[in-house]
């Protein structure tokens, strides 16, 4: 036998050990399962799906266990398994009966190995393999094989066994139970119930909308609380209830609208108890409907007057909000058909007020208004009579219609009339639904010693959109209606009225504003009186700039004495920058001065439009009186003077100094012709007073017969204040008469001659008797004389009219030929320069005639300097000699002084070139010189200016149209596709009237009057052209056009001599843009004289400092000495 199958009985005996342990140790463990499940069924009684389930799961482990068992069997045989393999078999044989371990397993493997093939040793092999056999032979399979953990295993299971067995029979009738619960897996079995929950109140039968109670008891043990549930169709609500003193569970439901089961239950506490919940049985209460609102519609009416749309809103929104004239219209639907119903309001003070409402099947309305804050509840009854309940109680909430506010932009608090009697206004209006009325309540307030009433009126400002909520208000109110004389006051306010047709339209009143309107001669001696002021302090500031020079010359003299600075000299020199500081200072002043002039003269219309222009070239040339050298220079000394040399210092004195005597001499130009305007100036006032006066005078003569009795005691007064004001004017005359003698002398004559004629004498006496006739209420021989007056008046009047234009005529007539005179030595020069040029063209280098060249151009060059001097003193006295003119003059002496130097260098090409710039720069003077008489002989003044103002006024009437307009379209009152036609429209004609402005700026280019800030109004019309386009017209805009229409008003206001009534236009003053001085020519205005000029060309020649001072010295004797010849006087060229 083989070995093999000896090993055979062995492995059968492993096989029968390991299937007795597997058996013991799965008794163990089904013993322990069993236990178990019958222990968690006793406590839990566990539902049939989970006892289901667990039997489900021990069927499933029992079929995969037989499975494992058979394909472990398969495997064993196959010697598939480790353990059970034959080799593994000897190896634990030999290893547990054999002193060498491995015998068995090496006498095995020889048997295989000499049936595979012949071996040396094959005797040697089988003896040691019939050893084994023989010793395998001996050994029982029981004995070898250790089985010890099987009999182990027995006695574990035998102990649980017994112990499953004690506990069964200790828990005998609970183990019962569960074993008969895990026998019916399927089927419910229901654990006792330690108590009982009962249903006191059963089932219920109520209204909709009433309230019950329900009560519960418990039987057995006691409970602490249980829980109430409700049940609906589609929800359910939990209540805990708690026991009252007798134990009981009661609960109150509030009101039901719906059909509700209900129970009370106990859940367990714990997780071990058998039972889940414990519950009363399921009863119902059954609602008995009530009619309810299935809708509730509400909609706000506002009053018509509001023009808002309605409101609508639903009826879960328990506020009602409504401008006071309101309807609140309350539409009702029920799910029953209706027999009546009403609403029920109540205010703060509980008075309760029932409406009834409309009813039609299940539908019911009603209407309420809305004047105060009140609350109100909706009821309906069907046709059972049975109402609903816990209506929602709505609050009404009146909303009040505003005031309006009214912003007063324009006029100030107090304003000054003008001669038109107009003030411009600017308002800006807002309310929340639109306006009725904006009007202007005014007070005329006249003098007290008039004795006159005053009178309360109102005017209405028209073209007010009573639709649009905030609007900006244009207007010009105008006054001439109410006759007012001087002194009277005129207090007014606005009123605005809102369009609440409710409550009555609400009134907003602005503040109180005022306005003047003063007298003509009042008017006068103020401006009088300013320019009297100004003058001083002109003179004041011309005597300290003198001392300033004087002491910066000394300080000249002090430092080219010494090489060192001392404090002392720098204290002067500080001193003396201080001193100019202080007088630009003054400069500052009285430039604040003029400009109230001008704004005076201005907005009264005081002056003619020529003497208007003057003063605004006189500021011009005071706007350029610290010039930006003097400033720098002014700066330069003050920032270095601690680390300059005496050298420098010196030098920088010498330019302060030359600037502060440009200063001076043009401080003492503006003085110059301040005072020949000024005596234009007194001209003009004597013509406008005297017309004034005669018209006053014609006024009393025509009321005389007329005027009612009540009213004489004021025409007497009118005429003591006439023959008051005809005795101011024969001052007048007197001072007119100086003013104008240095400038007209034969006008002078003539206002003296006027004077003492008999008709000033005549008038005197007539209108003295006027007076006393109508103190006798003698009214005849008032009228007669009265007439007369107003008459001889009118003689006077023509007289003085008829000097003032010889005045006029002949200055303009002196000017004239004075520029004739120098146009005629410009074209002396011209004219000789260019037959100098001719000359020198052909010349070569090595030509001794360039050396004659060059004293002939010296001499038509001292010529040009005599004539830029002559320029110089004329422009002293008119401002028709422009900048452009002096410009030209300038590059004139540049093209000479470079021949000069070209013909020294003996180049008469080059020379000749520069002679034709000469050429040409003096032909631009004479055509602008000729320009500038043609002007003053249209004009009949040195102005030459009528031209373009009357195309400025036909450009203003133009803009005014377009604002007017645009005013429109910032109203927003047209209709969508008017409204874009107009604005169209509005962009083509303000860009023709830019085009139109920019015209006229390239024609006055050259001239002294295109500083009249035409470039400002071609900006700003491109501003509002920009507007136009991006369709944003809104306040700026109009300002902006206002703007426009101010500047070009300013342009060419007064375009004729006006007989300045009493209407005298009331606007702002308007900021000027001076650009400089139109009168001075370009770059030459520091030159005085020849022997000035001299002296400059000495100190650019290099001497030493000593030199320099004597060359000072010897220069300013020469020019303060009576000996030169005046540089003002036209000389004649030869």
């Amino acid at each position: 036998m083989e070995i093999k199958n000896i090993l055979r009985r062995f492995l059968f005996q492993k096989i029968i050990n390991d299937i007795a342990l597997l058996f013991w140790f799965s008794m163990s463990l089904f013993i322990f399962f069993i236990l178990i499940l019958l222990s968690v069924e006793s406590i839990f009684w566990l539902p049939p799906q989970v006892r289901y389930g667990t039997w489900f799961v021990g069927l499933a482990l029992l079929i995969a266990i037989t499975t494992f068992i058979i394909f472990a069997i398969i495997r064993i045989k196959h010697q598939k398994i480790g353990r059970y393999k034959t080799e593994s078999s000897a190896e634990e044989i030999g290893r547990v009966a054999f002193n060498r371990h491995g015998d068995v397993l090496n006498a095995l493997e020889l048997e295989n190995s000499l049936k595979r093939e012949n071996t040396g040793s094959k005797a040697l092999a089988k003896q040691f393999i019939s050893e084994v056999k023989s010793k395998l032979a001996k050994l029982s399979p029981k004995d070898v094989l250790d089985n010890s953990r099987s009999i182990e295993l027995r006695k574990v299971s035998i102990l649980v066994f017994s112990l499953f067995f004690i506990i069964s029979i200790s828990f005998l009738p609970e183990f019962l139970e569960s074993a008969r619960h895990w026998i019916h897996p399927r089927t419910i079995f229901n654990p006792p119930h330690p108590f009982r929950i009962n249903n006191l109140t059963g089932n219920i039968s109520i209204m909709g909308g009433d309230s019950t109670s329900l009560s519960f008891t418990i039987e057995g043990k006691d409970q602490d609380s249980l829980m109430l549930e409700f049940k609906s169709l589609d929800d359910k609500s939990f209540y805990m209830l708690t026991p009252n003193e007798q134990g009981y569970f009661k609960f109150n439901t509030g009101k039901i609208f719906q059909n509700l089961e209900f129970r009370a239950f106990i859940k367990a506490k714990n997780f071990w108890e058998r039972w889940d919940e414990i519950s009363s049985a399921v009863h119902s209460i059954e609602v008995i409907d009530r009619p309810k609102i299935e809708n509730f519609a509400i909609t706000v009416n506002p009053p018509l007057y509001s023009k808002l749309e309605k409101i609508e809103q639903g009826g879960n929104v328990a506020e009602i909000r409504g401008l006071i004239g309101s309807t609140i219209d309350i539409e009702i639907l029920s799910d029953k058909n209706l027999s009546n119903g009403f609403l029920k309001t109540f205010n703060v003070e509980d008075k309760e007020i029932k409406e009834n409402l409309t009813i039609e099947e299940n539908k019911a309305s009603g209407i309420l208004g809305i004047e105060k804050e009140f609350f109100f509840t909706s009821h309906i009854f069907d046709e059972r009579n049975i109402g609903n309940l816990n209506s929602i109680e709505y609050k009404v909430f009146p909303i009040p219609d505003e005031f309006p506010i009214i912003e007063v932009l324009e006029p100030s608090n107090v304003t000054e009339l003008g001669s038109d009697f107009s003030i411009p206004i600017e308002l800006h209006i807002e309310d929340d639904f639109g306006f009725s009325t904006l009007q202007i309540v005014f007070e005329t307030k006249h003098p007290d010693y008039l004795g006159s009433i005053n009178r309360v009126s109102i005017t209405t400002i028209p073209n007010i959109s009573t639709e649009i909520a905030s609007q900006d208000i244009f207007y010009n109110w105008d006054l001439s209606g109410l006759e007012l004389m001087p002194e009277d006051e005129v207090k007014f306010h606005f009123e605005l009225y809102d369009n609440d047709l409710i409550s009555g339209p609400k009134k907003s009143i602005s503040k109180e504003f005022k306005a003047n309107f003063p007298s003509l001669a009042d008017l006068f001696a103020r401006t009088e009186e300013n320019e009297q002021l100004l003058d001083n302090n002109l003179r004041d500031t011309l005597r300290e700039f003198e001392q300033i020079n004087k002491s910066i010359e000394d300080i000249e003299l002090k430092l080219l004495k010494t090489e060192d600075l001392e404090w002392e000299e720098r204290k002067d020199v500080q001193e003396s920058l201080d001193a100019v500081k202080n007088r630009l200072k003054d400069i500052d002043a009285i430039q604040e001065t003029f400009n109230e002039i001008m704004k005076e003269a201005e907005k009264h219309n005081l002056f003619s439009n020529d003497l208007i222009n003057k003063f605004k070239d006189l500021n011009e040339l005071l706007n350029d009186l610290v010039s930006t050298d003097l400033l720098e220079s002014m700066a330069d000394l003050q920032n270095s003077m601690k680390e300059m040399s005496p050298d420098q210092l010196l030098k920088a004195l010498n330019e302060l100094q030359k600037n502060t005597e440009t200063m001076e001499t043009e401080l003492d130009r503006f003085i110059e012709i301040f005072q020949r305007v000024r005596a234009e100036q007194k001209i003009d006032e004597l013509s406008a007073r005297i017309s004034k006066l005669s018209k006053q005078q014609k006024q009393i003569a025509d009321d005389i017969g007329f005027i009612p009795a009540e009213k004489i005691q004021q025409l007497l007064f009118k005429q003591e204040r006439n023959n008051l004001e005809f005795q101011r004017i024969e001052q007048l005359i007197e001072e007119t008469s100086t003013a104008i003698q240095p400038y007209a002398k034969m006008p002078s004559e003539e206002l003296d001659a006027l004077a003492n004629s008999n008709l000033f004498e005549s008038i005197n006496n007539e209108m003295s008797s006027t007076e006393k006739s109508l103190k006798k209420e003698n009214y005849s021989q008032a009228s007669s004389t009265a007439i007369l007056a107003s008459d001889k008046l009118e003689l006077l009047n023509d007289k003085v009219g008829e000097i003032s234009k010889n005045f006029r005529d002949q200055t303009s007539n002196d000017m004239e030929k004075r520029i004739r005179k120098i146009l005629q030595n410009s074209l002396f020069i011209s004219k000789k320069q260019e037959q100098l040029r001719r000359e020198t063209r052909e010349l070569p280098r090595n030509s001794p005639r360039l050396g004659q060249m060059a004293s002939r151009q010296q001499l038509l060059r001292d010529q040009l300097n005599q004539l830029i001097t002559s320029l110089i003193i004329l422009s002293k006295e008119t401002f028709s000699i422009t900048p452009e003119i002096g410009k030209a003059i300038g590059n004139a002496t540049i093209g000479m002084n470079e021949s000069l130097i070209k013909l020294e260098e003996r180049n008469g090409l080059e020379s000749a070139r520069e002679q034709d710039k000469t050429v040409e720069s003096l032909n631009e003077a004479a055509i602008s010189m000729i320009s500038a008489i043609e002007q003053i002989k249209t004009s009949g003044s040195a102005s030459g200016f009528e031209q373009f103002l009357e195309k400025m006024r036909e450009i203003a009437n133009s803009q005014e149209g377009i604002n007017s307009q645009s005013i429109q379209l910032a109203l927003g009152q047209m209709a969508a596709s008017s409204q874009k036609e107009l604005m169209q429209r509005l962009i083509a004609e303000q860009t023709q009237l830019k085009k139109s402005i920019e015209a006229l700026i390239q024609e006055m280019r050259g001239s002294k009057h295109s500083g009249e800030r035409l470039d400002i109004i071609a900006e700003e019309m491109e501003e509002v052209i920009n507007d136009l386009k991006n369709n944003k017209v809104d306040r700026r805009t109009i300002k902006r056009q206002e703007r426009i229409l101010t500047r070009m008003l300013d342009s060419q206001k007064s375009l004729k001599n006006q007989d300045m009534d009493e209407r005298r236009i009331a606007i702002k003053g308007i900021d000027f843009d001076n650009k400089g001085p139109g009168g001075l020519p370009a770059n030459l205005g520091q030159r005085r004289n020849l022997a000035i000029e001299s002296l400059n060309n000495a100190l650019k020649a290099g001497y030493s400092q000593d030199y320099l001072l004597m060359i000072r010295r010897y220069f300013n004797r020469m020019a303060e000495s009576d000996k030169l010849p005046e540089n003002g006087k036209d000389e004649s060229f030869k």
